[in-house]
């Protein structure tokens, strides 16, 4: 029998890379299945497989074998085969959206392979789990878990594996624009790859790598690494990769204003994902097909899309699922403190002798501390589980904080591309640039929640971050990506949500002002610089600059009572801040506010 299992095994293997050959092999394994009378520990090993490969031909099936492995594992007591089963269970759980499932059966896994001591599976679990909370948005705690598996590779010789954390940790610091630290990470993955690997994985690097230089602005590079991953992928079947790579070159098409070519990759990415039932992918198409129709003035297609990605971002991961993921975390981790203990053990075996020592020395000061244990002991459990229940209480406060961030984002999205399609009714210039102007100011309080749904706080925010991302925003809204460089520096300031909202605000506004008024008559390269500086504990300044005409009259942009000067004085007022204008090779701002909170 399980010599039998492991040719099978090996004919998967060899057939992994074209589609009918594998479905022809999964028809073989399933026929033997059938014959088998006597299941052993080969017939729960031959039941992972088969799940293991039917993962994108047809998850539902793979999943019920997966489960039968699993059943079949308890009976036998096979913990080897319990914990491939669970893992397996895991990953098809995910793929198919159902987190909580995932996260409960891949806690199962990391408990027993840590006891079967299978460090590289241990290992893989753990990356699993980065992936899983990557997906949920918890960018954080997914870079903790790659960091975490690629600790343990290093330690227990799996160093092959480590390029796909790697990857994983690039595509994170991607999502946090930090560009320079993923370029550093996806350049180790393709090394690691290249010199351990079979160069399988290398299309999807390549394809992540050329994704990057697009939003580096190198798109000459960008376009070659896409198409040569695009080949390679197709020469090696890489399903899984070529569905990835046309997402990147609809981007990457968007990118560089060519509507047609971006959708007809938006449509072949989202048939690969829909063929694979890979939502990962799906969200990806859909957030990428709301941008290019909001870049392309379609409207009318923005907010319906906008709406299907809203549902469907829902429906994969709502707030009790995310409660869930939060509690089976806090479980793991009350696991994972006896476990590092062990791993410790494992990994300074030369010490044993001074942990002995350590051991008898420890029992000694129990025995001597016992009579004052015992008094204290019922005291303590209460005072635990009073803060158990202070921690629960924090946490479901915390996702709840989350997930009203999320839907406010969300709701303000749509609202601003109802203002975008309304301006396009619209005749009257001024009407047009006041619809215009609100666009901008929502889509401002929008990247304010958008970044604290994903940020590990849910009431305080980074000032130069924020401010970076919305003049970024800003000037793509305007269409002014290359032509105005924004520079911001000073100190690193965290904001409370209402505050950093006011400072955003104030920004957006003297960014808009420069656009429109500053730059229309000169001829040199356009520059605006920011600087955020701590006066006090109470009050901070950011000094504006530009390099434009500068101000006319001073004194009558004062006495001016535009709506956008308004807007300045109002959110002012709250802080009992002032406002003084000066010329100085350009238009120069200084921004004053006195009650303020800020981190020293």
């Amino acid at each position: 029998m399980r010599l039998i299992a492991i040719i099978l095994l090996l004919l998967f293997v060899k057939t992994t890379n074209a589609q009918d050959s594998l479905v022809q092999t999964l028809d073989s394994m399933e026929q033997h299945l059938e014959e088998v009378k006597d299941k052993g520990p080969g017939t729960v090993k031959l039941l992972n497989d088969m799940a293991w490969g039917y993962l994108y031909v047809n998850p539902a099936r793979g999943l019920k074998l997966a489960q039968m492995a699993q059943d079949l594992a308890n009976e036998l007591k096979d913990s080897t085969g319990l914990a491939a089963a669970h893992s397996i269970i895991g990953t098809l759980s995910e793929i198919s959206g159902r987190y909580g499932l995932a996260v409960e059966n891949y806690q199962k896994a990391l408990a027993l392979y840590f006891k079967l001591k299978k460090w590289d599976s241990y290992a893989a679990t753990l990356s699993n789990m980065g992936v899983l909370y990557d997906q949920a948005e918890y960018l954080d705690k997914a870079a903790n878990y790659f960091r975490e598996a690629i600790k343990v590779d290093k330690a227990y010789g799996g160093e092959a594996y480590l390029k796909s954390n790697y990857h994983n940790i690039a595509k994170i610091y991607i999502q946090q624009n930090e560009y320079d630290s993923a370029l550093h990470y996806l350049k180790l993955a393709i090394a690691n790859e290249r010199e351990f690997g079979s160069e399988a994985e290398v299309p999807y690097f390549y394809g992540s790598l050329g994704a990057l230089y697009a939003k580096l602005g190198k798109l000459d590079t960008a376009e070659v690494l896409l198409w040569q991953s695009l080949d390679y992928a197709k020469k090696k079947s890489d399903g899984f990769s070529i569905g990835y790579i046309y997402a990147y070159l609809a981007d990457f098409y968007r990118e560089v204003n060519k509507p047609d070519t971006a959708f007809r990759y938006l449509d072949l990415a989202h048939q690969k994902a829909a063929q694979s039932e890979n939502m990962d992918l799906l969200l990806t198409v859909y957030d990428i097909k709301w941008n290019a129709q909001t870049q392309f003035n379609m409207y009318r297609q923005a907010v319906a899309t906008g709406q299907t990605y809203m549902n469907l971002k829902d429906s994969v991961f709502n707030l009790q699922k995310s409660f869930q993921l939060s509690v089976l975390e806090t479980e793991y981790q009350l696991d994972k403190k006896e476990q590092q203990v062990t791993a410790l053990a494992v990994q300074n075996k030369a010490k044993s002798t001074y942990l002995l020592l350590i051991s008898i020395l420890s029992s000694a000061i129990i025995l001597v501390t016992l009579v004052f244990f015992n008094i204290n002991r019922r005291k303590n459990i209460k005072l635990q589980e009073r803060n158990k229940t202070i921690e629960e209480s924090l946490v479901n406060i915390q996702l709840l904080a989350k997930e009203s961030h999320h839907r406010i984002k969300n709701n303000l999205q749509v609202i601003s591309s109802l203002l975008k399609l309304q301006t396009k009714h619209v005749s009257n210039a001024e009407a047009k640039q006041s619809l215009t102007d609100a666009f901008h100011r929502i889509r401002a309080i929008a990247l304010l929640h958008q970044r604290l749904y994903k940020a590990d706080s849910v009431s305080k925010i980074n000032l130069r971050s924020f401010l970076e991302q919305l003049s970024s925003q800003v000037l793509n809204s305007l269409g002014y990506d290359d032509d105005v460089t924004i520079e911001i520096g000073g100190d690193d300031v965290d904001l409370k949500l209402d505050q950093a909202l006011y400072v955003g605000l104030i920004a957006n506004e003297l960014i808009t002002n420069s656009i429109k008024y500053g730059f229309s008559e000169i001829s040199h390269e356009a520059r605006i610089s920011m600087h955020i500086a701590k006066t006090h504990k109470s009050s901070l300044e950011l000094t504006f600059h530009d390099n434009g005409v500068g101000f006319a009259n001073i004194d009558s942009i004062l006495e001016k009572d535009t709506f956008g000067f308004k807007i300045l004085n109002s959110l002012l007022r709250t802080f009992d801040g002032e406002l003084s204008l000066e010329n100085d090779n350009g238009a120069k701002v200084i921004v004053k506010m006195n009650k303020i909170e800020h981190d020293e």
